[in-house]
């Protein structure tokens, strides 16, 4: 009897050892030259080894396809649009100096209209709608509606952080001299402010480069990764990541990578790792003394400062993403609560979500990569109008470069 139970137990622990064996063995199989990647549809987090191979890949493909590539390596931004370009088949148009736009501007505004310039992310650029319905030129159509000649300037670029938001202003944006600069603020972005290596963060993305990132010395302000590691670059910096000098800089390698535990060797131990803390539900943290919410405060002030000491009006918009506006009329606490109360309370501050009824969640407003569609842009476009011209005539916000609002009116 002792000895059938103990051939049972062998039995059982030797099929259990060749099951997790061949489940070892069907992870390395099925993965690719990078590992840690996909298995029957599922990603293992890219914790353990750096993508070299596909970001070689992509990058291979940047360089052969340049002419016709949608962002382009940017020495001070990361990435950006290319110049007099016709991306999105046609429908999304770049001027002289890369923005959205139809035409070009000259440099010193015209002196009988308002000037406005709006900087961001994709949810600024508006990339899931054509140049005409994006809320930019939508804006500019608003405020000649209601008797106020204006140009809107768009700085918004797919992927951007709100550090690169900033820089953008720094390199480009200041020089033409906005009377209003409107911050698209979506608080997603407090992830890419803590982020160097795009294809770390987000390994699926389209975002191949890697990117500026702020860090705060005591109250200050300073960049790291500026100029920004070329596509040659790159690959060198991954193929060395645990010497390189930017990866204490990156957050998403350093407070999660797992070359320090004796079992990441495993790839079935680094799944169950991923599945467990996924289901954890690893809370991300966006509380006033984190990293990410002192990040986004120090460049939103900063970015303010600059503004208003140029003589231009600084305001700033909530973009919710789908999942966020559902939340909201879910009664749900918002992640970014905090953060956005800080903004609210400081700057002039629109929080969309209020604007757009439980209606809008459905999936009819939104485009094809998430963003937003025409009606939604036409909302966006009349609470901006409505704003503007609310605080010209209410004297409640500052526009150094006029008298009177006579001056851009007709």
């Amino acid at each position: 009897m002792v000895k059938r139970v103990a051939v049972n137990s062998l039995i059982v622990i030797c099929s259990v050892i060749l099951t997790l064996s061949g489940i070892e063995l069907a992870l390395r199989a099925f993965g690719d030259p990078d590992g840690d990647r996909h298995f029957l549809g599922y990603r293992l987090q890219p914790r353990h080894r750096i993508p070299v191979y596909h970001a070689r890949i992509f990058l291979e493909r940047y360089r052969e396809n340049i002419d016709n590539a949608t962002l382009v390596y940017d020495e001070a931004l990361g990435w950006s649009y290319p110049p007099n370009a016709n991306l999105e088949d046609g429908t999304f148009s770049t001027n002289s100096i890369g923005i959205r736009a139809q035409h070009e501007f000259t440099e010193t505004p015209p002196a009988d209209s308002l000037r406005v310039a709006l900087f961001g992310d994709s949810f600024v650029a508006d990339v899931d709608v054509n140049d005409d319905e994006a809320w930019a030129l939508q804006l500019e159509v608003k405020l000649d509606q209601a008797g106020i000649r204006a140009e809107v300037m768009n700085f918004g670029v797919s992927g951007y952080g709100m550090g690169q938001a900033y820089l953008r202003w720094q390199e480009l944006g200041y020089k033409y001299s906005p009377d209003i600069v409107i911050f698209g603020l979506q608080p997603e972005n407090l992830n890419r402010n803590v982020n160097i290596f795009r294809t770390i963060y987000q390994p699926q993305g389209p975002f191949i480069f890697s990117k500026p990132r702020f860090i705060l010395n005591g109250q200050d302000l300073s960049v790291v990764n500026n100029p920004t590691l070329t596509p040659e670059g790159l690959i060198a910096a991954y193929r060395e990541f645990d010497s390189h000098p930017l990866a204490a800089y990156e957050f998403y390698y350093d407070s999660h990578h797992l070359v320090s535990q004796w079992w990441s060797e495993s790839w079935l131990m680094v799944l169950l790792h991923d599945f467990l803390q996924k289901n954890v539900g690893e809370a991300e943290d966006y509380s006033p003394t984190s990293e990410r919410f002192m990040l986004g405060k120090a460049i939103i002030d900063a970015f303010a400062a600059e503004v208003e000491a140029a003589g231009g009006s600084f305001l700033t918009i909530h973009l919710p993403l789908r999942e966020h506006l559902r939340g909201y009329h879910e009664g749900r606490e918002s992640p970014f609560g905090e953060f956005l109360e800080y903004v609210e309370g400081t700057y002039d501050y629109i929080p969309l979500e209020e604007y757009l009824g439980p209606e809008y969640i459905e999936q009819e407003y939104w485009g094809a990569t998430h963003h937003y569609g025409p009606q939604i842009n036409r909302v966006v476009a009349d609470i901006l109008a409505t704003e503007i011209t609310d605080c010209i005539r209410n004297a409640t916000c500052a526009l150094s470069r006029f008298r009177d609002m006579s001056e851009f009116e007709h």
